[in-house]
């Protein structure tokens, strides 16, 4: 069987690699937190050699570039890493032992690395490894991997220096931008504290205001309650006043109907007494002449028949008056436009009646109901509709054919 024991001594190497570096980053993962941390427990099973440059890379600034520089500012783990993985695949893939040169250097550089990381058991592990395998040519062996890397450090060196340089001048207008940023936070800063004064004063003095215009609103508020109030008795006052106006105003147009009434009376009256007088005198002419007269029995004397003239007389003027003012309830309260119906309280204002006057006098008798029945036959025949009770619209039971009649 064939033996290639350079490939399996860096193989070996790069277990204990495996293992000391994954411990390293999952705490300098778990250190810095949030992401980072996230990411440690992620990778903490999954981690191969080919996974460690990129989340030294990834998690450079973050996680790894403080300890580097803490230890050794000069030291480039993430070109370490990166050549180590390269030896890895090396070491996975060819059917040959790999060159005796190669190995000594590897084993040198992931050694050198377990130190910058303080794992010194596991460089003792891979130094072990080292003596065993090359323990007659070591010394001049690791004195060239030495230079090898020292020449690759001074390249690294001077590629940083450069990419420095290169960011010195971006990184000084990025801070003269930050600074003009600051000075302009600084001046609206300032301005905002202004403001923020200012309308604290402000509030100070509406705080005030309103607890002043508080207690005047409460005080108008009781106030305003009284002369409600007041202005409900006051109405409630004008309202009686009111009624009672009418009343009077309807007693005093009724009184002098009656006095104008009265007056007609005694004008006929005292044309009356006049003819009354005229036939007393021929009476006593009579009696003087010795003719008197006896009125027949069941006959009225002459006395009787002027005084019961007079009274028909004064009826008969009542009862018309009385027709005519019911035509005119009839006009208001049957009027064309059925929509709009007049109030009764309205319609006996209208008339210049009380109220008593107005439903005993009126609204009950005889010719209301036949002056309404008139008109409403009227106001049907020339097609008029009404939507509503008739009883409730006339003030009495209508008949069945005026009903018929509007359907």
């Amino acid at each position: 069987m064939a033996s290639y024991p350079n490939r399996d001594a860096l193989r070996k190497a790069h277990d204990i690699y495996l293992n000391a570096m994954k411990s390293f980053i999952l705490e300098c993962l778990k250190k810095s937190g949030g992401t980072a941390e996230g990411k440690a427990i992620e990778v903490e099973d999954t981690m191969e050699i080919a996974d460690i440059p990129y989340l030294v890379n990834k998690y450079w600034e973050r996680s790894f570039e403080q300890y580097f520089t803490r230890i050794d500012r000069y030291y480039e783990i993430r070109g370490v890493t990166w050549v180590i993985k390269e030896g890895r695949n090396r070491a996975s893939h060819p059917p040959w032992d790999l060159d005796p040169e190669f190995t000594q250097t590897h084993l040198f550089l992931i050694a050198n690395l377990l130190e910058k990381i303080d794992r010194p058991d596991a460089k003792r592990r891979v130094e072990n490894i080292q003596d065993g395998l090359f323990s007659d040519n070591i010394a001049r062996q690791t004195e060239e991997v030495e230079q090898a890397a020292y020449k690759k450090r001074l390249e690294t060196m001077s590629t940083q220096l450069a990419i420095a340089v290169a960011g010195k001048t971006t990184a000084e207008e990025h801070l003269s931008d930050i600074s003009n940023q600051l000075e302009e936070a600084e001046r609206e800063n300032a301005a905002y504290k202004k403001r923020i004064e200012t309308i604290s004063d402000q509030l100070e003095e509406a705080n005030a205001e309103k607890t002043k215009y508080g207690k005047a609103l409460k005080a108008a508020s009781h106030q305003l309650a009284t002369l409600k109030r007041v202005n409900a008795q006051l109405e409630e006052r004008l309202e009686v006043t009111s009624t009672r106006l009418e009343d009077v105003e309807a007693e005093l147009t009724a009184c002098k109907k009656d006095l104008a009434r009265t007056l007609s009376q005694l004008e006929g009256t005292k044309a009356g007494q006049t003819e009354y007088h005229s036939l007393e005198e021929r009476l006593a002419l009579l009696k003087g002449n010795g003719k008197t007269t006896t009125p027949r029995r069941g006959y009225p004397s002459s006395e009787e028949r002027l005084a019961r003239t007079l009274t028909e007389s004064e009826k008969e003027e009542t009862e018309e008056e009385r027709v005519e003012i019911a035509k005119r309830v009839a006009e208001l309260r049957l009027n064309p436009d059925a929509s709009r119906k007049m109030s009764w309280k309205n319609i006996r204002e209208e008339v210049l009646l009380t109220n008593d006057e107005f439903h005993e006098n009126i609204r009950i008798s005889d010719y209301y109901k036949e002056v309404m029945l008139e008109r409403l036959g009227n106001l049907i025949d020339e097609g008029w509709v009404y939507n509503g009770c008739l009883n409730i619209l006339c003030g009495f039971d209508v008949p069945e054919e005026f009903v018929e009649r509007m359907e």
